[in-house]
């Protein structure tokens, strides 16, 4: 059995969060929620085969693939380091190219996750889950039963329970929910008509006149003789974007059962659902007396930029430099900022202004750094001319102002010292723990 996580999309309903960052990645629980994901895939189940399936093992996957865009590539190549470093995986190898495929693996235990890439790099350019399921069979082979997860959800219940049951039918799983009103159905979900037996006898992708309560969670298991009609659907002009648009194609060729859940999972797609998530794992985890919300921290990041006439890092800050790159010691600089807001758990979004001469070259640190919160990229003076919205003028002004209009309660000044980038003494975790015990205790509730 191997696990295929849907990672390619860039969730454009989530932004800003997910402007320049996977919803993957986003911290929930304290951690990635692909943490938790690959967490529960790790869980045992037990090792016992069901008879009459010819399925060996039950509740346990063998090898975890996923499948990521280009544009995040190396964000997910670092969390798969990181999780070498603490959990003591071994890399197996490296990474490999196929086409235009990138791929790096690491080693949990006895089972191996690998991080592909789809080559696209923008919403537009998108394969979609159906063709990056399809690239993952291409890419890792049909030799076995697929588990495919979508991965911007709080599961609610544990991947090995789910492949108990796909070893009873020896049939395609659905993971549904039965929500008891139809109308929540409606346009919003897909939606099956299960039989007493827990056979589904229709689907529909997000009706307009859903026939039944039961929506599906988009968690699937294929058996191994169903994936070949992953590449036939889409040859055949079906939809790639949506899981359910396969289901539905799926289900009137192949017998597909229903697994109905007690609880439903937590969909995490808009600002408002991320941040509805981290309260309900905050109050989870510290119980009654946990706050009654999740207070939010957003941090801004003035960069000044190199300086004129001034040399950092030995490259001299001429006009050509400042067009192209940001200096190495200020990108150190910018990095252990960033990294120091990270460690404080409220800390849900982070934006680094930048005068117009340098805010592309920021952006373009921005891409290739490796940052573990999202990091945006805002020019300062954008749509503002003085005075500014708080009546205040000059730089101090356009600062206050462009945080006010981002939402952000903590702004970040980064000085001079010797040409030499600082927040100020004991930079810059001193300023940033000022900072942010000024800002949690302004927003208590």
């Amino acid at each position: 059995m191997r696990a295929v996580i849907l990672a390619a999309g860039y969730a454009t309903r989530l932004r800003p969060y997910t402007e320049a960052f996977p919803k993957t990645l986003l911290r929930i629980s304290g951690k990635p929620l692909l943490d938790d994901t690959v967490d529960n895939l790790l869980e045992d189940g037990d090792r016992g085969g069901s008879a009459g399936t010819g399925r060996a093992d039950s509740g346990r996957v063998d090898r975890i693939t996923i499948v990521t865009n280009e544009r995040f590539r190396h964000l997910f190549d670092a969390w798969a380091r990181g999780r070498r470093a603490t959990a003591g995986m071994s890399a197996p190898g490296g990474s490999a190219r196929t086409g235009s495929v990138q791929a790096g693996s690491v080693q949990a235990g006895s089972v191996p996750i690998r991080v592909i890439s789809d080559g696209t790099s923008s919403n537009a350019g998108r394969l979609g889950s159906i063709g990056d399921l399809r690239l993952a069979i291409e890419t890792e082979g049909a030799e076995e039963d697929l588990l495919v997860l979508s991965s911007d959800k709080l599961v609610s219940f544990r991947f090995s329970d789910l492949l108990r049951f796909f070893r009873r039918t020896g049939h395609t799983v659905n993971t549904c929910f039965d929500t008891g009103d139809v109308a929540s159905v409606e346009a919003r979900f897909g939606c099956a008509v299960v039989e007493a037996d827990g056979l589904i006898s229709d689907f529909q992708e997000k009706p307009a006149n859903p026939r039944s309560s039961v929506k599906s969670i988009a968690f699937y298991v294929y058996p191994r003789e169903v994936l070949p009609l992953v590449g036939r659907y889409l040859d055949g002009g079906g939809n790639p974007d949506a899981p359910g648009h396969f289901s539905e194609w799926l289900c009137r060729r192949v017998p597909m059962y229903a697994w109905l859940l007690e609880r439903d999972c937590r969909d995490v797609g808009t600002p408002e659902s991320y941040l509805e998530a981290r309260a309900l794992c905050l109050r989870e985890r510290s119980g009654p007396a946990a706050p009654s919300r999740f207070v939010e921290i957003r941090a801004m990041v003035v960069y000044p930029g190199p300086g004129s006439g001034a040399a950092l890092g030995g490259v001299a800050a001429t006009a050509a430099v400042r067009a192209t790159e940001v200096p190495p010691e200020d990108r150190e600089a910018l990095e252990r900022i960033v990294s120091a807001l990270a460690e404080w758990p409220q800390v849900t979004l982070i934006y680094v202004a930048a005068a117009a001469p340098w805010s592309e070259a920021v952006g373009a640190w921005r891409d290739v750094a490796v940052n573990t919160v999202p990091v945006n990229v805002v020019r300062m003076d954008e749509g503002m001319v003085g005075p500014y919205e708080n009546g205040a003028r000059g730089a101090e002004g356009k600062a206050a102002s462009l945080a006010e209009k981002l939402g952000c309660r903590v702004v970040l000044r980064p000085g001079r010292s010797r040409g030499r980038l600082e927040l100020g003494p004991g930079e810059p975790d001193r300023s940033v723990r000022t900072a942010l015990l000024r800002a949690l205790e302004a927003g208590a509730p």
